[in-house]
């Protein structure tokens, strides 16, 4: 388990050794404080970690203790991040159940669920994925993922046949806030080229109504 430590939980060192005595042995040691208290104790050391398609240096500080109001008795590893440009304090605090995975790779796999979190939230707002109300097992068990799949076929087609380098070129040139100029259906898109082109973002014509009669003005007062 790897996720991100809040700012509020509090963290204590490991229980001590059992001492002999009588009575019931200590679940937990010394307080430690939160992660802002660990961040004023702890030493750095500069890494390069790979996050985000890219390698930079950060500083990294770690500690084996307990998360009690998450873990119990459990002993978990916490990993605080300083950025380069970061004098004091800590930019990401990270908790997780892994004692032996070195801290770089532990951003790293951290960092790899940035894709993941894009997916859900496109294929949620996009495409309505888990916004359904299914009422039976099978429903559930099968309308997420099928969401999840037509989001993927849609990736797949624009990774292979939509995407147009001019695209975003285009977008970097019009001013920001400025909606893309629509355009009107053409005979010559089709289904047989859409591996050279995308298809146009179809816009109908506007449907002409009957005229508006504008009555005369009327010389009454009143509601």
């Amino acid at each position: 388990m790897l996720t991100r430590l809040p700012a509020s939980a509090v963290l204590y060192d490991l229980a001590p050794p059992r001492t002999g005595k009588r009575g019931r042995p200590a679940l937990k040691g010394a307080r430690l404080g939160t992660a802002k208290e660990l961040a004023a104790a702890l030493a750095f050391t500069s890494f390069e970690v790979h996050r985000y398609q890219r390698t930079e240096t950060v500083r990294l500080a770690e500690l084996t203790c307990l998360w009690c109001g998450s873990f119990h008795t459990r002993a978990v590893r916490v990993i605080l991040l300083r950025d380069e440009a970061t004098d004091s304090g800590y930019d990401l605090a990270l908790v997780t159940t892994d004692l032996t995975t070195p801290a770089p790779a532990l951003i790293t796999r951290y960092a790899w669920r940035w894709s993941t979190e894009v997916t859900f939230a496109e294929a949620r707002d996009l495409l309505g994925a888990g916004q359904a109300h299914s009422r039976t097992r099978r429903a559930v068990e099968r309308t997420v993922p099928f969401g999840l799949y037509c989001y993927t076929i849609t990736v797949v087609w624009y990774a292979l046949h939509g995407h147009q380098p001019n695209d975003a070129a285009d977008r970097r040139e019009r001013p920001p806030g400025t909606p893309p100029k629509p355009t009107r259906p053409s005979r010559t898109w089709s289904p047989s080229s859409a591996g050279s082109s995308s298809p146009p973002d179809f816009c109908p014509p506007a449907q002409a109504g009957p005229p508006i009669r504008k009555s005369a003005p009327s010389n009454r007062h009143g509601p």
